[in-house]
């Protein structure tokens, strides 16, 4: 499948060719031949400096955030996001699977796993079957799947999501973790449904900051799709400010759509030129209805002057 042309903000200076990809990974570990490997920069190491054994290991293409310390035969396409780019890129080789899920995504200091495993019951009864990613692993019908984090990255969350959709599996549920959150592990995800269960001092080695860790989790809630619901737990402080901000975006959206959708209507006044003996063109004027969807524009139609004349203009 082709990809690299349609990942966006990506500068193509270094792209030979738009190669054949089999899969998306980020561990070059796991690159096999045709593969294309996403270089990132963690905590403690560069996945620049694992881009030898990726060569090494049949990758088809590279996307990094930095062009390669020497020059190499496949394309390699730079890129400011290289995590945002490692997920679009994998949902894309998955063909968007969390678009065609009931995707319900939790989120929360305490309570994820419960809340998620309860959730996955609810929509296993509505749609006759359910995928779980979370804490306790990772289920895909029967099958289960040691988790060694919360949420995976996004190259092996979307091939989870891709096995889902392909094995007939129409919902699903999802711990969503802040530190996924703050790294764009579900970048490529929207949500039918988001919950936010509470927030207290937990992982402050990561997030700096209670502020930080509630923007972390404010983000779910930016990834849902159009009319997904918000379950906000309000005995909690933030969920009773993330509850206020979810219900001022959403009053901005609805004004927002509601002006775009308004027309306004003015009558003017236009002069044609109809041909007559001896002189090709005589302006008469008639009225005709202008419809736009901006009232300043109405307004200053209908107040334009009607101009007629019984000479021809020059």
């Amino acid at each position: 499948m082709e990809l690299l042309s349609a990942l966006p903000g990506a500068e193509p200076g270094l792209v030979h060719a738009d190669p054949e990809i089999r899969r998306v990974v980020a561990d070059s570990r796991r690159v096999s031949p045709g593969d294309l490997f996403v270089a990132l920069r963690g905590e403690k190491a560069d996945g620049l400096d694992f881009v030898p054994e990726a060569l090494a290991r049949g990758a088809a293409a590279i996307v990094a955030g930095h062009a390669p310390a020497s020059p190499v035969s496949i394309p390699w396409v730079l890129t400011a996001e290289p995590r945002r780019a490692l997920g679009l890129l994998a949902a894309k080789r998955e063909d968007n699977p969390a678009e065609k899920l009931v995707l319900a995504g939790v989120t929360g200091t305490n309570g994820k796993t419960t809340t998620a495993v309860l959730l996955q019951s609810l929509l296993a009864s509505r749609f006759g079957g359910a995928g779980f990613v979370g804490t306790i692993g990772y289920r895909i019908g029967r099958r289960e799947i040691p988790a060694d984090r919360t949420t995976p990255d996004a190259a092996l969350l979307q091939e989870l999501l891709g096995q889902m959709v392909r094995e007939g599996i129409r919902a699903a549920a999802m711990e969503v973790s802040s530190h996924a959150l703050a790294l764009d592990r579900v970048e490529g995800c929207r949500f039918d449904l988001t919950v936010f269960t509470n927030l207290t001092r937990d992982h402050l080695d990561f997030h700096r900051d209670m502020e930080s860790y509630y923007g972390a989790k404010r983000r779910l809630f930016d990834r849902r799709k159009p009319g997904a619901a918000a379950v906000l737990n309000a005995a909690d402080s933030y969920g009773r400010r993330l509850a206020a901000e979810v219900r001022e975006e959403r009053a901005l959206r609805e004004r927002r759509q509601a002006h775009a959708q308004a027309s306004f209507s003015t009558t003017c006044q236009l002069g044609l030129r109809r041909p007559t003996r001896g002189n090709p063109w005589r302006i008469e004027s008639t009225d005709f209805v202008v419809r736009t969807r901006s009232r300043r524009a109405a307004t200053a139609l209908r107040d334009v002057p009607a101009r007629s004349s019984k000479t021809p203009s020059r």
